[in-house]
């Protein structure tokens, strides 16, 4: 992928050098309408006309090129950045667009720096347009647009905390948080492993390298509370809350800004049931970093343990509004899917099917917005066989899931689906044409009746419906 990735960029890059040496285009020069107005008064113009301003720090750029009704191709240079301060908009924008040439008065974006940008907003909450004419400052040049702003915004300023641009930082909670979300067989994907270890890794590294940062402190103490903590663990669950306790409270002593440190602690307090102090903690959290994302989902998964389902739409909403990766999205999705189908057995609720039906939209929109994980096709096709009694749908997705790799828990999930189907037509089957039946699905799937039985992959309802088809086999065992 990362060479795939450099390979775009490098075409990206030509295709950028072409189209700057090539056409009339090449030749024309910006026009802005000229503003005669004070400094002050161009400042606070530029603010009201625009949706978003803020501070911003750039990440990285891509050339993406766009064909337009009248079928003209259009590139645009957009850039990932950081928000560092945000003086009017909402929160969840991490990418602007501008035109890739000059005429259209786009912004030569590089990577490193930081702006104070004017911007658009798109129909998208996680991205901005804007150009020279809304009014860019680099951020050398910005302090007196930043003095009139502050003056204008008033109290509605919001500051990102530094550590947040830290690259490094960065790139291990991208990591970290990458499948924070994601639904029930997640934890065998050697991908996400992976991504754990080498997360560790960075934290480790930073350990040596800043050690009065906090930083690390804080990526060791998230990484346990959102992978390593079960509640149901006994004595080493409250011995996993008191080591991230203390890495937070070391993290915040050295830098009491560092926003991931609450995160971290609130998730732990609220998987040991003490929601209270979970509360009080992602609030500060969120005090500190309005745009933390993670903090979002964590403030999900706190309302939906505290069993207050509406304000956990609300935020995990909020979240999939804020992230911009698809991946990330559809982990929001999934989140989803799972409260609604967990709230269907809630004792309250009399009819599970609007719940478990809301489950299932939610895993397909996951699917739609990342179709090529086979791990959430697993999750729909488990949701099908456990609980709507799907099978044809459970073995459409088991398949879909193997076409992608070979899972075993596909592989279960596909016999399941085959074996449940059976079960359904066994009353007044002849048993040597049920048992024919049975070995064409041992063979399809290459899973047999009974090892499916004692696998342990499969849960009691699903089971109880094997045991029965066994028994139509040998009813006198």
């Amino acid at each position: 992928m990362v060479l795939n990735a450099l390979k775009r960029s490098v075409l990206a890059g030509i295709a950028f050098l072409a189209y700057l040496s090539a056409g009339p285009l090449a030749h024309a020069v910006c026009s802005c309408q000229e503003d005669q107005s004070s400094p002050e008064q161009q400042v606070l113009s530029a603010l009201q006309g625009a949706d978003y301003v803020a501070l911003v720090h750039i990440k990285h750029t891509d050339l993406v090129e766009t064909i337009q009704e009248n079928d003209i191709s259009e590139l645009s240079l957009v850039a990932e950045f950081v928000a560092l301060r945000v003086f009017k908009g909402p929160d969840a924008p991490m990418w602007a667009t501008t035109p890739a040439n000059d005429a259209g008065c786009g912004i030569e974006f590089k990577p490193g720096e930081t702006y104070l940008i004017y911007a658009t907003q798109l129909g998208d909450l996680s991205q901005v347009s804007t150009n020279r004419c809304m009014r860019a400052v680099q951020e050398a040049d910005s302090a007196r647009d930043i003095e009139i702003l502050e003056q204008a915004a008033r109290n509605k300023v919001v500051t990102v905390p530094p550590y947040r641009s830290h690259p490094q930082f960065i790139r291990a909670m991208g990591l970290i948080h990458a499948y924070a979300g994601c639904g029930d067989y997640r934890w065998q994907d050697p991908e996400f492993q992976d991504g754990l270890s080498e997360a560790a890794s960075i934290a480790e590294a930073l350990a040596v390298a800043e050690p009065q940062s906090g930083s690390s402190q804080a990526l060791a103490a998230e990484i346990m509370s959102l992978w390593h903590f079960d509640a149901d663990a006994g004595v080493a669950s409250a011995e996993l809350l008191e080591a991230v306790v203390t890495l937070s409270d070391e993290s915040l002593r050295l830098s009491p800004e560092n926003a991931l440190a609450h995160v971290a602690r609130a998730r732990a307090y609220a998987k040991s049931y003490d929601t209270m102090r979970a509360m009080a903690e992602i609030q500060k959290a969120l005090e500190i970093d309005p745009l933390l994302d993670i903090a979002m989902l964590t403030q999900a998964d706190i309302y939906r343990s505290d069993g207050n389902p509406t304000k956990a739409e609300q935020w995990i909403r909020t979240f999939i509004g804020a992230v911009r990766e698809p991946v990330r999205k559809a982990n929001g999705h999934e989140w989803l899917g799972r409260m609604w189908r967990d709230m269907a057995y809630y004792p309250q609720v009399f009819d599970r099917g609007p719940h478990l039906l809301k489950a299932k939209a939610e895993f397909e929109e996951s699917i739609g917005l990342d179709p090529k994980d086979p791990w959430r096709l697993i999750n729909l096709a488990t949701l099908l066989n456990e609980h709507l009694a799907d099978f044809s749908g459970a073995v459409t997705y088991a398949q879909r899931a193997l076409e992608l790799e070979e899972l075993m828990q596909a592989r279960y999930q596909l016999a399941a689906a085959r074996y449940q189907a059976l079960q359904t037509q066994a009353v007044g089957m002849e048993a040597n044409s049920l048992r024919a039946a049975i070995a064409d699905i041992e063979t399809s799937t290459g899973v047999s009746l009974d090892r499916l039985v004692k696998s342990g992959a499969i849960r009691d309802v699903v089971q109880v419906r094997l045991l029965r088809l066994q028994r139509s086999v040998h009813p006198a065992s």
